[in-house]
């Protein structure tokens, strides 16, 4: 497939002359014009471009500079170059190279050509498959397919099976983290009105879109009503007051945040309260300003309060999971009603690493202990949403690309281990 080239500003001719130069689709934007042409390209993953080299006389030479995603430069009889943001490469003129993103990985890179006289491109033969086929294995290990999987749920509406969760990340590093992610790949962001920062999560939805280079429809990103809004009414100014902070024009999924009030978990019944509030999110829903509904940290019982007398079923439960803490029961409710399960804090807020069990475990897979726990999640058939303001962090979450053996992931279920340290103040690690 050729490329198809988004043509933000005006080119000095027809985009299709430098298509036929690349593999899959890429995006280019010329920058400047003048002596130092600069432009910026976005390749989708697997896209390269040809073989080709850079001529001039007294200038030529190329500097690339990875400005978001993963991607690979290789010189010709040289080792492949792995390309993180911020990584800086000078390509001498005359050095045959390409470069492109990895197979499961968006990239983009700005591109400097030196002045000189007589500056011109030779492209050569296209770069094959066989090539990412001989690259480094801990490099393979370390691509991240996971971002590009999704499960569909039963409206027809897809969800990535890999989230951003951002529980504890104060609103005014929200919009870093969560651009940051998009930059990396990551399509599903999730918050919550309790955790103060939807503002922050928005505008750094908005952030990246711009960054990156994707469509507002690419993205996935939720959010929770207050645990306390048990009222119609109240739970309609809720809703209209998640979309007013997060300023993306709708949202994709929004869950009733518990069955009861936080500071009466597991406590009294709200049931009537819960239908309320489920109908002020049936009528957003058939508005379309929410594109999918459902709840989190219900029980069976909750949960057949609102497919009895709701008018649509609840499409997600995100609830607590983690190895250690696997709710068989109530992940076997949910399959059988089709509600798909999201896990939070799939690393048990990080109580998790001091396990040596599960240490031991990780390393026969040579992989670290939060991998293990992400990869176990999604073994489970659920959504695993880790929750990090860290982009080094973001980038290891996402390189799952390993399967655990029947045997440790029985090991895994059968883990108790619900401590969480000074956690367990929280209510949803409470153990009620």
């Amino acid at each position: 497939m050729t490329a198809q080239f988004d043509q933000i500003f005006p080119l000095g001719e027809p985009n299709d002359v430098y298509a036929q130069y690349f593999i899959g689709q890429s995006y280019l934007a010329p920058l400047t014009g003048g002596d130092v042409p600069v432009s910026n390209v976005t390749f989708e993953p697997g896209c390269r471009n040809n073989w080709h080299i850079h001529h001039g006389t007294g200038g030529g030479d190329q500097v690339l500079m990875c400005t978001a995603g993963s991607g690979w430069y290789q010189a010709e009889g040289e080792e492949p170059v792995s390309m993180e943001p911020g990584t800086v490469i000078r390509v001498p003129e005359g050095t045959k190279h390409w470069h492109g993103a990895k197979a499961h990985a968006w990239f983009s890179h700005v591109a400097f050509i030196t002045p000189g006289e007589n500056l011109s491109n030779e492209w050569l033969e296209p770069v094959t498959d066989a090539v990412y086929d001989e690259l480094p294995p801990d490099e393979r290990r370390r691509c991240m397919s996971i971002l590009n999987e999704n499960y569909t749920l039963t409206n027809g509406v897809e969800i990535p099976k890999l989230g951003l969760g951002t529980w504890f990340i104060d609103d005014a590093a929200a919009a870093d983290a969560v651009r940051a992610a998009i930059e990396l790949g990551y399509r599903n962001i999730d918050t919550a009105q309790a955790y103060g920062n939807e503002r922050g999560v928005g505008e750094g939805v908005r952030e990246g879109v711009r960054s990156a280079g994707v469509a507002r429809e690419q993205l996935f990103v939720s959010t929770k009503l207050a645990a306390e809004i048990k009222d119609h009414d109240e739970a309609v100014a809720a809703i209209d007051e998640s979309l007013a902070k997060l300023d993306i024009g709708y949202i994709d999924l929004m869950l009733i945040h518990a069955p009861q009030p936080w500071d009466d978990f597991r406590g009294g019944d709200y049931s009537e309260g819960n239908l309320a509030a489920w109908r002020a999110l049936e009528e957003a829903h058939r508005a379309g300003r929410i594109r999918a509904i459902g709840v989190s940290n219900f029980l069976p019982g909750d949960l057949d309060n609102i497919l009895e007398h709701g008018t649509v079923a609840p499409h997600v439960n995100q609830i607590l999971v983690h190895a250690g803490n696997t709710p068989s029961a109530l992940l076997e409710y949910c399959a059988a009603k089709d509600i798909l399960v999201e896990a939070y804090s799939p690393i048990a807020h990080g109580e998790i690493l001091k396990n040596a069990h599960v240490a031991a475990i990780a390393e026969k897979y040579g992989v670290s202990v939060p991998q293990l726990c992400i990869r176990y999640t999604l073994q489970l058939g659920t959504v695993s949403l880790p929750k990090t303001a860290n982009p080094d962090h973001m980038r290891s979450n996402a390189q799952v690309d390993f399967t655990i053996s029947d045997e440790d992931v029985r090991a895994l279920r059968e883990l108790d281990e619900s401590d969480y340290g000074d956690a367990s103040a929280f209510p949803v690690y409470s153990g009620k």
